[in-house]
């Protein structure tokens, strides 16, 4: 009993680029979200704003990155 095409054919069907996308924006409104909660924590009950302006440049320095890779990485992955 071969059990490996059938797990192919899954995984061939689970990665197909329609679901990614879809993945792809679940992920990126999860992150506009909670962005939009912490930036308005940060703001409203932060004591230095010179701590929190880094911070807030590190996490959407680092996020962006990380979207703009799963883009990338997404479009190639489709085209």
């Amino acid at each position: 009993m071969d059990l490996a095409p059938d797990l192919s054919n899954i995984l061939a069907s689970a990665l197909a680029p329609g679901y990614m996308w879809v993945a792809f924006a679940v992920i990126l409104i999860a992150f506009i979200i909670v962005s939009w909660v912490l930036v308005y924590h940060w703001l409203n009950y932060s004591f230095k704003l010179k701590t929190i302006r880094r911070v807030m440049y590190l996490y959407f320095s680092i996020g962006g990155a990380l979207i703009i890779a799963m883009l990338v990485s997404l479009v190639s992955y489709s085209s």
